[in-house]
């Protein structure tokens, strides 16, 4: 996935969870991807 300053990661674990959002709010820290009204943050991995 790419974001909107540019970068692009890949997402590293499963977890399946459905909630439309027209470009939520991300953020990424220590390695775990947390998305605006996700129950879960996901591990992911710059490329």
């Amino acid at each position: 996935m790419q974001l909107s300053d540019g970068s692009v990661w890949r997402q590293d674990e499963y977890h399946y969870e459905y909630r439309y959002a027209y470009r939520p709010e991300a953020a990424i820290v220590a390695g775990k991807m947390q998305v605006a009204g996700m129950n879960n943050a996901v591990r992911v991995r710059r490329l």
